[in-house]
């Protein structure tokens, strides 16, 4: 039974990087490279094992606090969505 919850400073995501500027209870300002700093909601929900995960939503792509941001992985997408490499 884990809990992932999103912290602030830390990056999220490998094919939208967000990185956790504020935080509130249901609420984080989240700084992205192509849109700056955004207000977006925090969504909870139990996940397998029991424990809470957390997802933000934001434009067309789910975050989920369990979704650490990984360079080599980022590059890898990035390179498979524009090269079908």
């Amino acid at each position: 039974m884990s809990n992932a919850t999103f912290e602030i400073g830390k990056s999220y995501g490998n094919d939208l990087t967000i990185e956790i500027v504020k935080r509130t209870a249901k609420t984080a300002i989240i700084n992205t490279q192509t849109w700056g700093e955004k207000r977006v909601r925090v969504k909870s929900f139990k996940n397998a094992g029991g424990g809470i995960t957390e997802m933000i939503s934001f434009k067309s792509w789910l975050v989920y606090a369990s979704d650490k941001h990984d360079k080599t992985e980022a590059q890898r997408v990035f390179h498979t969505k524009a090269y079908g490499v």
